[in-house]
């Protein structure tokens, strides 16, 4: 994870979506990355929210939960 160059450049450019039902992990990963990629990050708490967004935003980076109760 540290080669990666979203998270070795500081680029308040680079978009990172994160999707997750489960709240607190979701608020939890956002901080991560906020804290080691210094970029914007979106959030969804469901698969159609994530489809939903990704028609608005084209992310660099989808970080997602495998399971979830509405789109795997």
């Amino acid at each position: 994870m540290h080669n990666s160059p979203l998270l070795s450049n500081s680029r308040p450019d680079k978009m990172v979506m994160i999707v997750d039902d489960e709240p607190d992990m979701l608020a939890m990963l956002r901080q991560v990355v906020e804290k080691k990629c210094h970029c914007q990050v979106l959030t969804a708490r469901s698969g159609l929210a994530a489809l939903e967004l990704l028609g608005q935003h084209q992310p660099d980076v989808v970080v997602t939960d495998i399971k979830m109760p509405d789109l795997n």
